[in-house]
């Protein structure tokens, strides 16, 4: 057996996904988060209430996220939503399918992440500060975590049987 009986979800009997992986789904996400905050600094009672903290928060989601990094970020939230979605009473071959193609899906994420910053950069749009270069490092650790592993490889194969729900 090449994995202990913890590591399985007992109600179902698939490969739990590991908290790396969890923790990586959340990372790539982050640009939803930016996109909230900035939605919620338009709301003027939630504005006046937060005061300066509403407007330190608004000011670095406005320069650290665009539109095309929300975009970027589709194939993951697939990712995420198939994720909590992962169960015998799923009947969708189109979440089953996004789970079984889950891994490529994060890379594509990370990918394209990468590639709007050099973008950015490149057109100077942007400057390469520190929290660019470091957002592309953690990109580039994902994609070689997600390309090696082969546990992750072994979770995103395992999707359970659909089994209709009795009446």
């Amino acid at each position: 057996m090449k994995y202990s009986l913890e590591d399985y979800e007992q109600q179902y009997g698939v490969l739990k996904a590991p908290f790396a992986l969890r923790l990586i789904i959340w990372y790539l996400l982050k640009h939803y988060l930016l996109a909230f905050i900035q939605l919620i600094a338009l709301l003027p009672k939630i504005k006046r209430s937060m005061g300066e903290t509403m407007l330190v928060f608004e000011k670095f989601a406005y320069s650290h996220s665009t539109f095309l990094f929300v975009l970027s970020c589709i194939p993951v939230l697939l990712v995420f939503i198939s994720l909590f979605k992962r169960a015998p009473k799923t009947e969708s071959p189109f979440l089953r399918n996004v789970w079984r193609q889950g891994r490529i899906l994060l890379m594509i994420s990370a990918i394209l992440e990468i590639i709007l910053i050099m973008g950015y950069v490149l057109l100077e749009l942007r400057q390469l500060t520190e929290f660019w270069l470091i957002v592309a490092y953690i990109d580039v650790v994902i994609l070689i975590y997600l390309f090696r592993s082969e546990r992750v490889k072994d979770v995103f194969a395992e999707f359970p049987d659909f089994e209709a729900e009795e009446k």
